[in-house]
């Protein structure tokens, strides 16, 4: 467990208690989320807030109150014309790193064919519309956007037949490798099942859970389509692009 992160969540809850004020985490990834859900329990009311529903890198907000629907995550965007240049993700990253921005001073981000769309909070939208101007040696004009606009997330769908739903089969699935390859991955601290790294090759996997593999990429598993009459089942699984 990263015992920082911990110790960073309870001083946050304990200001929000003591001075009964909204507080928040900078901008957290699907990992450090898993951890912080798991630790706050019915500790405290909160609420996670990327901007927008299914964002990955999200903050966590402590709230006054019920009735309290208090966020500071805003939506920016920047236009450009992809026939001139195609920006990457890497490429806004590679921008961001350049201005001596820190991962978690931000949310999600992406380009689409005609603009590039970053999630910030409103303190911090300030220092990005006034100096985040250029990517890839073309200049942007970042502005905030009156809605908040939702990546599209893109999957190829894929069957495979297998014996059982244990992690070590699903993965080894997915990789087209031997079953005991796939056990060595996992032992490795290789696999994560929703964001959380699992080294138990036996781990049962639930429908719609996320499986990512270093090297390989992430994975949604669906679950059972079917059984066989070999008495194996036929699952789906789709993989992100």
């Amino acid at each position: 467990m990263n015992k920082d992160l911990i110790a960073r969540i309870d001083d946050l809850i304990y200001q929000n208690i003591k001075y009964n004020k909204n507080v928040s985490t900078n901008f957290l990834n699907q990992e450090e989320l898993a951890i912080v859900k798991r630790h706050l329990s019915n500790k405290c009311l909160y609420k996670i807030d990327g901007g927008y529903t299914d964002a990955e890198y999200c903050k966590v907000i402590f709230l006054k109150d019920k009735e309290d629907d208090f966020s500071d995550v805003v939506c920016l965007i920047a236009d450009y014309d992809k026939r001139f240049i195609n920006i990457s993700h890497r490429d806004i990253l590679g921008a961001l790193m350049a201005l001596s921005i820190n991962r978690n001073s931000v949310g999600d981000f992406w380009a689409t064919d005609d603009k590039i769309v970053l999630y910030t909070t409103e303190l911090f939208s300030k220092f990005i519309i006034e100096n985040f101007t250029s990517i890839s040696k073309i200049n942007v004009s970042f502005k905030k956007s009156d809605i908040n606009l939702i990546r599209e997330v893109k999957t190829e769908a894929f069957e495979r037949i297998i014996s059982s739903n244990r992690l070590d089969n699903i993965v080894s699935a997915i990789c087209n490798c031997s079953r005991s390859k796939a056990s060595s991955m996992i032992k490795s601290e290789l696999v994560k099942v929703n964001h959380i790294v699992i080294a138990q090759t036996s781990k049962l996997c639930n429908n719609n859970c996320v499986i990512s593999i270093r090297g390989y990429g992430r994975f949604l598993y669906k679950g059972v389509l079917k059984t066989t009459k070999k008495d194996k089942i036929l699952v789906q699984i789709e993989k992100y692009i």
